[in-house]
């Protein structure tokens, strides 16, 4: 029961609210949100009077969501957008991405591009974010100054930064309850750690109690390479390794055998989907309703956009679900299941599903709204199936991260967008001399 006397920070009135809280989708009218600093403190019908707050949000016309959790990202990597997209994976990193990096990557690189990422990611409504790339520390002043949440993952391979130093100063800093920012540790790839690295990276996970990122399984060339070198597959290869379980974030697995779906299932290890990036390099169709059927819990991701060539996950939520129905003409997967993957699923992907990816009573504010105004969001017979399949991001023009108002009829608060499109332009210019 809400404090009748209390002020709370801010009370939100919805017309439509799909909370997530019962993971059934459905859409709830005329209900309001009660928020107290970081948190929700109640959800439910309209009260009358309202309880008392210093800030009333009345989003009439609207459709109000959980932020949207993207499971996978390389965010400073927007500033190579558009580069080599006619290459699939192999060549597109050994011709442009590797090379581009080699010459261009410093901590001012990381924070032009983290920047540009999420002004991004705030205008498509995603409030986290599971980052792989390198000066961790520096991407996590950026989120820290701009109020969004990320699971920001320090790289065991890097040559331009030290892993221990960047994974040390990333859990002195934001090891403690109710921060935005939670560090985690990368792998890239079984192809590119050896055993060695990826057995320190399970020990470094368990001691500091932190999440493993690594890209597995993406293409056939992987799965070949693998088994020539260890005798089995990059799922098998990493079970050996230590690098397994609910702690670990497997990234892509477009080739998965029957004995890799079950060796996920049974080890509980989490799944992220990523098809348009699959898509664009080449690299196939992740089997996903197979990975649902076992238990295996998925959440979607968007890659970098680089390789995409965007991070809006209403896009990626459309062509996930349909490749899904082509690969599977005769199964069926719903319009909550996918929103699932990136809000709910996505939670748990993360190891967060008791903070958010629901508006839900003691879960953080991470709070979004669409604008209903748009012709393709008429007429409003199915709003979960609007959002999935019709809307396109731009509809986003609300958006609120651990309490905090980050974005108000579509302006971004406190922020000068064209600085930061100057800053990534002149980066741009530096490319190729």
């Amino acid at each position: 029961m809400l404090n009748k006397e209390k002020e709370f920070s801010k009370v939100i009135l919805c017309e439509y609210l799909l909370s997530m809280e019962g993971e059934d989708g459905k859409v709830k009218q005329n209900q309001m949100i009660v928020i107290e600093k970081n948190k929700i403190q109640f959800v439910g019908p309209v009260s009358n009077p309202l309880p008392k707050a210093k800030e009333v949000i009345r989003l009439n016309n609207h459709l109000v969501c959980p932020g949207l959790i993207n499971t996978h990202t390389h965010l400073p990597m927007v500033l190579f957008r558009g580069l080599g997209d006619h290459l699939t994976l192999k060549g597109w990193l050994e011709e442009i991405i590797f090379p581009l990096e080699k010459k261009m990557i410093n901590p001012d690189f990381i924070r032009v591009g983290t920047e540009l990422a999420l002004l991004e990611l705030i205008k498509n409504g995603i409030t986290t974010v599971c980052d792989m790339y390198f000066h961790t520390p520096v991407m996590a002043e950026v989120f820290e100054s701009y109020g969004l949440r990320g699971l920001l993952a320090v790289d065991m391979l890097s040559s331009f930064s030290d892993w221990k130093e960047d994974l040390d100063s990333l859990c002195n800093q934001y090891g403690k309850e109710n921060q935005r920012v939670y560090p985690a540790i990368a792998c890239h790839a079984p192809y590119t750690c050896e055993p060695d690295l990826l057995k320190l990276s399970a020990e470094e996970s368990e001691k500091r109690k932190i999440p493993i990122a690594i890209h597995v399984a993406e293409t056939e060339w992987e799965v070949s390479e693998i088994k020539k070198r260890y005798g089995k597959t990059p799922v098998a290869h990493l079970k050996d390794c230590g690098v397994i379980g609910p702690h670990c974030v497997f990234v892509h697995c477009v080739h998965l055998s029957e004995d890799d779906i079950n060796i996920m299932a049974e080890t509980n290890t989490p799944l992220s989907y990523n098809p348009e990036s699959n898509m664009k390099l080449s690299s196939g169709v992740a089997p996903i309703l197979k990975a649902l059927e076992k238990g295996i819990v998925v959440g979607m991701g968007t890659d970098g956009a680089a390789s995409n060539n965007d991070l809006n996950l209403f896009t990626e939520m459309d062509t996930g679900a349909k490749l899904q129905k082509l690969k599977n003409p005769d199964k069926t997967i719903e319009a909550k299941d996918i929103f699932s993957m990136v809000t709910s699923s996505a939670a748990k992907v993360l190891g967060l599903s008791h903070r958010i990816g629901k508006i839900q009573t003691g879960f953080f504010a991470d709070i979004i709204a669409l604008d209903l105004n748009h012709p393709n969001l008429y007429p409003r017979n199915n709003l979960l199936n609007h959002l999935v399949y019709s809307a396109s991001g731009r509809e986003v023009d609300f958006l609120m991260c651990h309490g905090k108002v980050l974005m108000k009829d579509s302006e971004i608060q406190g922020v000068d967008e064209f600085r930061i499109y100057a800053e990534a332009e002149l980066m741009r210019k530096t490319f190729f001399q």
